[in-house]
């Protein structure tokens, strides 16, 4: 049974405590991403150490150390050590073991009661690794950058009215979309934040208003956007916002969210049995994250001759799925447009997020509107970064005459994040709103509340400010393998839901980090507390 999401980062506190008296030549590298090893310890005698924390195990804990193997190739494949650098493997576990620290072909059952002595060091044999091949791995789990030595008093919120004006009101391009005729199906691509929701909103509206006698159906598939697209068309009661099972079961349609044979198969059996084309217009946002079957059913329900079919998307903010939509749109041959230019995010944003990865290039990049740096905060442990990310809060909301509402703080993963960012916000007495990924039917978004949210519930969002937390738990994308691709668009997601500001802290170094703290010209860096005014006063 594995540890309490806090177990870890206790033991690596007191494993620190004990070092000087033990004097014990070990670095301890702190949890960070769920897929690693809970700690990994690095011994110039004897190589890495990977450990896992248990409540409890057998007698030989074989299933715990398949599971260790498995955080230990994740953690080679993020960090990339030596092949030839040895990896001793441990398991420290909080009760039922009979007996002190021993051996089991070859990996190390320890107590965590006995842990903080280190004798059960001499149970892993020296190896004596290259220096060399250690020294890249300490560069990874302890990266060393030179911040500025100017310090941090907050955000800038300079030219703030002047961009926000530029994101009410759709410009020549996106007022012809939303009123131009559409004979079958159109494609609308485009950048974070250039417009492709407010397109379907305004068309929405359009249709809904010149023929109210008419069904129009927006489609999306993140359940946190119904409300909001709902108050984009407040009013207006033939304009229905649903997920793509609500209308598969309004007709009768078996649904599945990974097998579009289920839903292909419940579609054909509903069209022998004579399914009625019921929308006058379809409106599908994020189409992106839809599966093949999922277009094929809106569409089959689409009246001819009506408003036709409108699906926005941007395969770079693909999170849930590779339904590979595009399957079924080749079948129709959608007409396609772009829209070019990015209006929600800064240039200065947009320019941080391209440089993560060449897939993130960002269409219209120089048109977007000017303004303040990224800002790059380290901090040492995921405790610091919550507090770092508390202050800044608490910070904006003092002196920046920002509202709650504004400012979005946004996590990699649930885990290990959620519990630490809410203690640090309710020190600082920071109105705040948690969504939780399992349950998201009480979470209110237009509350005047800071939001804490995962980056794929916030997807659609947008916030003036956005907090990122966690995004050295992401991997590198690697263009052969389209699961890490998928993940690393969290990255790309989370960003580009700011709109004025971005802020992101890590602690411990990736590929994405290393290629932000390049950017001397879009990318401002600072350490946390050290560059801090409000931390150096206090």
């Amino acid at each position: 049974m594995r540890h309490n999401s806090d177990t870890a980062e206790t033991l690596v506190a007191d494993l620190r405590a004990s070092l000087g008296h033990q004097h014990c030549p070990v670095e301890i590298a702190p949890p960070t991403s769920p897929a690693y090893p809970d700690l990994v310890f690095v011994d110039s005698t004897r190589g890495l150490i990977a450990v896992d924390v248990h409540r409890s195990v057998d007698d030989e804990a074989r299933a715990e150390f398949v599971e260790l193997n498995r955080r230990i190739e994740a953690f080679r494949a993020d960090t990339q050590p030596d092949e030839d650098l040895p990896i001793a493997r441990v398991l420290a576990v909080g009760n039922g073991l009979s007996t002190t620290a021993r051996s089991v072909a070859g990996r190390v059952l320890v107590p965590v009661a006995q842990i903080s002595d280190w004798r059960w060091l001499d149970l892993i044999p020296t190896k004596t690794p290259d220096p060399h091949a250690l020294e890249e791995v300490r560069a990874t789990l302890f990266p060393s950058i030179v911040f500025t030595a100017k310090l941090r008093r907050g955000i800038s919120q300079e030219g703030a009215d002047d961009r926000a004006a530029l994101r009410v009101v759709l410009d020549q391009q996106q007022a012809q979309i939303a009123e131009r005729e559409i004979a079958d199906a159109l494609l609308l691509t485009g950048p974070p934040g250039s417009g492709k929701t407010l397109v379907l909103a305004a068309r929405a509206r359009r249709l809904a208003t010149e023929h109210p006698d008419w069904r129009i159906q927006m489609l999306c598939y993140n359940k946190t956007l119904v409300p909001y697209f709902r108050r984009l068309v407040a009013g207006l009661p033939n304009v229905k916002v649903s997920r793509v099972w609500e209308i598969a079961h309004e007709f009768g349609i078996r649904f599945s969210y990974s097998d579009d044979n289920v839903v292909s198969a419940g579609l054909k059996a509903a069209k022998h049995a004579g399914l009625p084309q019921s929308f006058d217009a379809v409106l599908i946002d994020e189409v992106q994250d839809f599966r093949t079957a999922w277009i094929e059913l809106a569409h089959a329900l689409l009246r001819p001759g009506r408003g036709g079919m409108l699906l926005a998307g941007d395969h770079a903010q693909a999170l849930y799925t590779e339904g590979d939509p595009e399957k079924y749109l080749r079948k129709i041959h959608p007409e396609h447009l772009e829209l070019r230019r990015p209006y929600r995010s800064t240039r200065q944003i947009l320019s941080a997020v391209q440089n993560l990865d060449p897939a993130f290039a960002i269409v219209g990049l120089d048109d977007a509107p000017e303004g303040p740096p990224v800002d790059l905060v380290w901090a040492a442990s995921w405790d610091e970064q919550a507090n770092c990310v508390a202050c800044e809060t608490a910070t904006m909301l003092a002196n920046r005459g920002l509202e709650p509402r504004d400012i979005g703080i946004l996590v990699t993963q649930y885990r290990g994040a959620y519990g630490r960012l809410k203690r640090a916000l309710d020190e600082y007495e920071i109105p705040y709103s948690a969504m939780d990924p399992k349950d998201k039917s009480d979470f209110d978004l237009f509350s005047n509340t800071v939001k804490l949210l995962t980056v794929h519930s916030a997807k659609g969002y947008e916030f003036k400010v956005v907090i990122l937390f966690g995004l050295e738990a992401l991997p590198d994308p690697d263009a052969s393998d389209p699961e890490t691709l998928r993940r690393a668009r969290v990255a790309f997601v989370g960003a580009t839901r700011a709109m004025d500001n971005l802020i992101i802290t890590y602690t411990r170094d990736n590929k994405f980090l290393t290629r932000l703290s390049s950017d001397e010209k879009d990318v401002a860096r600072y350490s946390w507390p050290d560059d801090y005014e409000e931390a150096a006063s206090g």
